[in-house]
């Protein structure tokens, strides 16, 4: 990976992980509210990437919050990050595993 993708791919990363953060400051109620999916684009440095939220409620009654930062390289392929957490029906937090992302990735 050349040193310009490599900077790219960290801003994509730190991207996803400061949205992550933020919405895990949020409460359950907060996060319920959520749409299923929402995408912004951002721009780091003039490279353009797609920033989506995905949330929705798992049979168990769980609340799944996945962010994804995605950018298009060529012919369908590019560079993909997810991180997420499920809200339990009491409220409590925790970071998806990276098998628990793999749908996401």
């Amino acid at each position: 990976m050349s040193h310009r993708s490599e900077a790219r791919h960290q801003a994509m990363t730190a991207a996803a992980s400061d949205r992550l953060e933020s919405l895990m400051r949020e409460s359950a109620d907060a996060l319920r509210a959520l749409p299923d999916s929402a995408t912004e684009q951002l721009d780091d440095d003039g490279k353009k990437f797609l920033l989506s939220v995905w949330h929705d409620t798992l049979p168990s009654g769980d609340q799944r919050v996945v962010v994804q930062a995605y950018q298009h390289r060529i012919l369908g392929f590019g560079f993909m990050h997810a991180v997420g957490f499920l809200v339990s029906a009491n409220g409590d937090k925790r970071l998806l595993r990276d098998e628990e992302l793999y749908e996401f990735t």
